[in-house]
Formats: structure tokens, C-alpha cells, sequence
């Protein structure tokens, strides 16, 4: 009888620490903000990336992603320095100033967009009409179109590269 009560006892021991342990689940692709881990920024680079360049065409589209690269982040970073939390919570609120900061938000927002379409457009013309032709063969609707008509907003895990 003693042995018996061990054995629960030992057994309920064993099998609290197996479940009690902690499970990693893993994180899926395109969580969060932006174009999820390890997308370029765009994602017309590394789908272009995927093409059958020259060293010409690599070299310009490599110096014409640095360039995007740099304006963006220049614009991402005075978009963080925005103190639009502070102005919108503080004890008295000043609607002038907090009006300034979200439409300078908006400006910023839409001057990322302007250098992102820019930079498509430009890495487009870089490519001869065979390799356009390869891309647009591969092209997926996903990036064709906007939230609300099948685009990125109704997705939640983006794929790599909009042309799969």
C-alpha cells in the first residue's frame, strides 16, 4: 500500500514537471510590422535578386538599394523622433501642435510610399523585357492588390517575395 501511495505520488511529480515545462511555439513569417524577417526593403529588390542579372544590372540595382535604403531610414527614424504619444497623452492637450504632428506623420508616410513606388519603377527599367517577362509569369496577385481586394491586409504571413 505504501508503495503504491510512492509510485502516485513519484508519478504526479514526474508528470507536473513534464507539463510545466515551457513550450517555444515557434513565431510565423510576417508577424508584426513591415514586410516580416529577412524581406528586403522593398521587396522589389529581392525579387529581382532572384533573376538572372548582369553585373551591370546588379551593380546599378545593388546602388539604387542603398540609396532607397538610406532615404527610408532617414524618414523611419524623424517618423520615431516624432513625440506624437507624449502630445497626445499629456495633462493638457495642445490640438494645434498635436494636428502639426500627425499630418507631418502623414507627409512622412506618404514620402516613404513615393520613394518605394520610385524605386520599383526605376529597378523595373534596369531589367530587359525577357527578364520583365520572367516576373511577370511569376507575379502573384497578393502584390497586385491593396488591402481590401485580396492585398497584404487580409494575409497574415506575406510570402518572401511577391512573385513566387
Amino acid at each position: 500500500m505504501a508503495r503504491t501511495k510512492l509510485f502516485i505520488v513519484l508519478a504526479c511529480i514526474v508528470t507536473a514537471m513534464i507539463l510545466g515545462t515551457p513550450v517555444h511555439a515557434p513565431a510565423f513569417r510576417g508577424a508584426g510590422p513591415g514586410y516580416g524577417p529577412g524581406c528586403s526593403e522593398p521587396g522589389i529588390f529581392r525579387c529581382i535578386s532572384g533573376l538572372d542579372l548582369t553585373e551591370q544590372q546588379r551593380g546599378d540595382i545593388d546602388a539604387l538599394e542603398t540609396a532607397t535604403r538610406a532615404k527610408i531610414f532617414a524618414l523611419r527614424a524623424e517618423l520615431q523622433s516624432l513625440e506624437i504619444p507624449e502630445a497626445l497623452f499629456a495633462p493638457t492637450i495642445d490640438t494645434a501642435a498635436l494636428e502639426t504632428l500627425l499630418e507631418r506623420k502623414k507627409n512622412i508616410n506618404a514620402e516613404i510610399f513615393e520613394i518605394r513606388h520610385a524605386a520599383m519603377i526605376s529597378a523595373v527599367q534596369l531589367l530587359t523585357p525577357e527578364q520583365r517577362a520572367v516576373m511577370l509569369e511569376k507575379k502573384s496577385p497578393l502584390f497586385f492588390s491593396g488591402p481590401g481586394r485580396g492585398g497584404r491586409g487580409r494575409y497574415a504571413g506575406r510570402p518572401d517575395c511577391p512573385w513566387r
